[in-house]
């Protein structure tokens, strides 16, 4: 069967992991995702992060082949978390980008996402900061 039939609309969440300290991890958000797959494989659609405090809107765009996902999820600015886990929008930053993988199984997509950060460090070299977690999502029923 092709991977066509992933096509629709998926319910799922995302956990915070190590790189978010005490606090946060284990602290999940729950998302919609609407899916359209092509016939070579090409992912594209929209996700709405379901966030209480506020709804964050991004486009996604990945392949699936076989039943292993992989796609990247882009905000339409730039989304940073605090220390409380309070969420803010910063307007003047590009979009960072969040990167998801996984395999399909048992009725459910499910794997590790990732952000990668760049930034400069004290020496004026670029490091850069990963923080991620997992995920998992289920069809509509």
């Amino acid at each position: 069967m092709s991977d066509k039939k992933f096509t629709g609309k998926w319910l799922g969440q995302y956990t915070l992991g190590e790189g978010y300290g005490q606090r946060l991890k284990g602290r999940s958000s729950a998302f919609v995702l609407w899916m359209e797959v092509a016939g070579d494989g090409r992912v594209t659609g929209k996700c709405l992060d379901e966030d209480v405090s506020m709804p964050m809107e991004a486009v996604i765009e990945g392949t699936i082949m076989g039943g292993n996902i992989e796609f990247v999820k882009t905000y339409r600015h730039y989304w940073q978390i605090d220390g409380d886990g309070n969420m803010s929008e910063k307007k003047d930053r590009e979009s960072h980008e969040v990167v998801y993988s996984g395999n399909f199984r048992n009725e459910v997509f499910s794997g590790e996402w990732k952000i990668i950060t760049p930034f400069v460090g004290q020496d004026g070299g670029i490091r850069e900061r990963v923080a991620g977690g997992y995920w998992i999502m289920h069809r509509e029923v």
